[in-house]
């Protein structure tokens, strides 16, 4: 993967975390010693008209490559594993954690430890 900044780092993990996937698939392959080969991936989603967004963001990174799927979605996906290694320990650090709702036990108790 090539050298990036922190903006770009941070970027990234945010498109991830907005348009993308980790993943793992599983393949039936009974050469495996469990029966089933494991494949992770990491893959950003666009509609098909903005494929060079994600050409651009390959170029960037330097690794994995771009396809047009026959609904019309483009993807990039990383999946060989030096580079999903890389990926996770530079742009993974930067990762948005998307925000839910909160319970109804929240509205009624407080997590935080009590400062006094």
């Amino acid at each position: 993967m090539k050298k990036i900044t922190n903006s770009q780092k941070a970027y990234i993990a945010g498109f991830l975390d907005g348009d993308g996937s980790v993943y793992v698939k599983l393949t039936k392959n009974d050469s495996y010693k469990y029966g089933y080969q494991i494949a992770p991936y990491i893959t950003f989603y666009q509609k098909g008209n903005y494929i060079n967004f994600l050409e651009e963001l390959k170029s960037i990174l330097g690794v994995g490559y771009t396809r047009l799927r026959k609904d019309g979605v483009a993807e990039y996906i990383i999946g060989d594993e030096k580079s999903l290694i890389i990926f996770a320990k530079e742009i993974l650090t930067f990762r948005c954690l998307l925000y839910t709702s909160p319970s109804p036990r929240d509205r009624t108790r407080s997590r935080m430890p009590s400062s006094a």
